[in-house]
Order: C-alpha cells, then structure tokens, then sequence
C-alpha cells in the first residue's frame, strides 16, 4: 500500500527486466545461451495486474525505445533505462500522457503506451545461501535463496517480504 512508503514511492509498470550482464562475468556466456539472453534488455517478468499486463507486454519482449529515444544496450543497459524510465515517468504523470514504449516480439516492432503508478520503492537484493533467512537493513530487503526454495508459494514468499518491508517501513533498524 503506497501511503505506507512515506517519502519512498517511485513511478512504475510491473516490468522486470534482464539482458545477460545482470549475471557475473562467469555466468554470462550461459546465460546467453541457456535462456536467450544478450546485451539488449528485455522483459523477464511482468507483474500481475500491473499496467504493463494490462497493455499486453510479455516476457522475452525486446525494449527498443522509450518516447521515442532508443534505450541503450550493453553492461549499464538496466541503469541507463531505469534513470530515463523514472524522468520520463514523472514528465507523462505531470502532463498526463501515458509513456510510449516500443518493443520487438520476434520480428514484430510493437508500441505499448503505459500510464505508470505510484508504488512502493523497496529495493531488494537475493544472495546466494543455503540458509533460510530474509532480513531488512533499513534501506532494502535481503533475501538468501534457501528462503526462495523453503517458501512452497509465492505467497509465503510475500509474506516474509512483507514483513521485512515493515521494519524498514517502521524504522526499526533506525533504534
């Protein structure tokens, strides 16, 4: 719920996306090989109910172009995209038009135009550890992979997040 973040609220679609640098050196050849991935971004996840589902974008949908700009591809791809997204963002918000975004699916250009929503910035980082645990250090959440193989569903999931999301929302790492 968005008026719980306070201050920390950001502009957003329910897209996730990947291009094969967001895996360590080592991993990237494979990543590329094994799930398809380069150096352009594309969509790796699209949050249900979100404004990008509603529009129709999909996993695997290649990003070619933000209001018109073309989004840069390469290591710094995500952070590049992610700093033009939020400008562009408040820019349609405080004129009201929806952000138009250009896609390749397969061959096929495609333009998808987004009204993004106000939603809760939690930045969340997943390590790699067998134990079952989950913490918040008053900034984002952290996650170990055992949790992500112990929760059974999304939902149980959800629930640890959501309440690391609360102590960082109340400021108990702030005592």
């Amino acid at each position: 719920n968005v008026a719980l973040c306070g201050k920390r609220v950001r502009l957003g679609t329910g897209l996730m996306l990947i291009n094969k640098f967001r895996f360590p050196e080592t991993y990237q050849a494979a990543a590329a090989r094994v799930a398809e991935l380069s150096d352009i971004l594309q969509i790796q996840s699209v949050s249900r109910d979100s404004p990008s589902s509603h529009v129709g974008l999909q996993p695997g949908d290649r990003l070619h172009a933000l209001n018109g700009l073309e989004v840069s591809s390469g290591p710094d791809a995500l952070q590049t995209f992610i700093t033009s997204f939020q400008k562009a963002a408040k820019l349609a918000e405080s004129r009201k038009n929806p952000l138009r975004l250009e896609i390749f699916r397969g061959k096929l250009k495609r333009i998808f135009l987004l009204d993004p929503v106000k939603q809760c910035d939690v930045p969340y980082d997943v390590f790699q550890d067998n134990i079952v645990n989950a913490y918040a250090d008053g900034r984002k959440i952290v996650v170990a992979s055992g949790m992500m193989r112990f929760a059974r569903r999304d939902a149980d999931l959800a629930i640890v997040v959501g309440h690391e999301i609360a102590h960082n929302t109340m400021g108990h790492n702030d005592k």
